[in-house]
């Protein structure tokens, strides 16, 4: 309900409804003089044309609109996905790239249940939607760090590195050996460093996946016409928000 107050406070149309209604109690005050029983009857007025105002923009879909605008992605946001697809299979990331495609399937699909299960205005549709977004949105982050850490180690040739350290191994001046040898262990301890984390990434993006898969199929079988989503989503949710929390705490690291 927070969620949805601040939604109706923020829509520029309120404070022109709020402004017309006020300056036109005041003027019928002062120019009408009426007795203090009318007074206040038309300050009552007042109150209830300001309290209407949040169910009409309930009632017309305004408030549904905006709460989805909210999340709306722009053009801008597009080409930055697409480029970062583009960078992933180009670094040979297919998992990274695939996973990015079904973070944007799973959140319109999320995004659709909830506009069929849930009434824009209910506190727990604002909590279901924002803890997807900022799921999806943590996880594109993890799909950044993916690609930085794999650009990173690009010029590393993992085959050439071993066949060189094979032939280290096998001859040669035994001072030069050592010291080229602890080079290029260096240089593979980095990229099996990158590699560590890219997979953690990774494996966190498939639970964040699934995650979003386990909410959408638990709204999906909430009884039509229920008010409140089902204890099997609100279990479902909690883990998104377990996610975004964990996902926050990394971002800040």
């Amino acid at each position: 309900m927070k969620k949805s107050f601040s939604t109706v406070v923020s829509y520029p149309p309120t404070w022109f409804a709020a402004v017309v209604v006020i300056v036109g109690v005041l003027m019928m005050i002062r120019f009408f003089e009426p007795p203090l029983l009318i007074t206040l009857f038309l300050v009552a007025m007042g109150a209830a044309l300001l309290l209407v105002w949040p169910l009409t923009m309930s009632a017309t879909g305004t408030i549904d609109k905006l709460e989805f605008s909210k999340h709306d992605t722009s053009e801008e946001d597009r080409k930055e996905r697409e480029e970062l697809e583009r960078q992933l299979r180009e670094l040979g990331c297919e998992q990274g790239a695939d996973q990015l495609r079904m973070l944007g399937t799973r959140l319109e699909s999320l995004t659709e249940v909830l506009r069929e299960r849930l009434n824009a205005g209910e506190m727990t549709y604002s909590r279901y939607l924002g803890t997807a977004h900022n799921v999806y949105s943590g996880s594109v982050d993890k799909l950044r760090e993916v690609a930085i850490s794999l650009r990173s180690v690009s010029n590393i040739d993992e085959d050439r590195l071993d066949s060189r350290l094979a032939e280290l191994e096998s001859g040669g001046d035994a001072g030069k050996r050592r010291e080229e040898i602890a080079t290029l262990e260096n240089r593979r301890a980095l990229r099996d460093r990158q590699t560590e984390r890219v997979e953690k990434l990774l494996a966190q993006n498939e639970t964040a996946i699934t995650a979003l898969d386990t909410t959408a199929t638990a709204l999906a079988d909430a009884p039509i016409g229920r008010e409140h989503a089902s204890e099997d989503a609100d279990v479902a949710v909690a883990e998104l928000e377990a996610l975004a929390v964990r996902a926050s705490k990394y971002a800040s690291r």
